[in-house]
């Protein structure tokens, strides 16, 4: 990306919502770099312009768009605060931490539901259980209260709401006896009572809402 297409954190001419994603990007980065500095940032899918994500502290890792995409969820990474999940207002650039039971642990993706109004967080590494095992979690936006959602389990993203918000599109990974090769994948179904359903061997499920199918 041509550096004149890195800006800073001018998200006061937010607009067009629809036309940026988040990434992570490390401006000063060349191939191969040992040691990345990445940052979250916006990237608009037309013009290749970049916004920083405007944290506060010195890191952040973007999750996931809430409100109409104006704004975000994201993992905090600062040397004072630690890490915690982030709410970042992108026009007034408002910084507010949401508080996490340490029993969660770390959020390391999250996906906006239809409904608007909750978020499935994939959190981990809360020191309990096997390193490689994850929880989901759901956020309502409006009362931050987090609930979990199953159990923890060899599971993983990326992931995707089902359209009518009854439960999510997930991956779980299949053990081997052999535990040097690489683990099969299994395509499955959570609803909202933690219940599991196989669908398909696979990997990297994106639900199509309008559609109704899976990618």
């Amino acid at each position: 990306i041509p550096p004149e297409k890195v800006n800073s954190d001018h998200t006061d001419a937010w607009d067009a919502p629809d036309a940026w994603m988040l990434v992570q990007h490390d401006p000063l980065a060349t191939r191969a770099t040992p040691r990345p500095a990445t940052d979250g940032f916006l990237l608009h899918a037309k013009t290749g312009a970049m916004r920083r994500v405007p944290y506060e502290g010195a890191n952040v890792v973007p999750l996931c768009f809430v409100r109409d995409r104006s704004e975000v969820l994201a993992l905090s990474n600062d040397p004072l605060e630690g890490k915690g999940l982030v709410h970042i207002d992108l026009t007034s650039r408002e910084n507010t931490p949401i508080p996490l039971d340490d029993n969660v642990g770390m959020p390391l993706a999250a996906a906006l539901a239809p409904n608007g109004r909750e978020v499935a967080l994939l959190c981990g590494f809360n020191g309990e259980g096997e390193l490689l095992e994850f929880q989901f979690y759901v956020l309502d936006l409006e009362t931050e209260a987090v609930v979990p959602l199953g159990k923890r389990a060899r599971i993983g993203g990326p992931f995707s709401w089902l359209p009518d918000n009854s439960g999510l599109i997930l991956k779980r990974f299949i053990p081997g006896k052999d535990t040097g090769a690489i683990e099969g994948r299994m395509i499955c179904r959570m609803d909202r009572d933690g219940t599991l359903t196989d669908i398909i061997t696979g990997d990297t499920p994106v639900v199509l809402r309008n559609s109704r199918r899976i990618l």
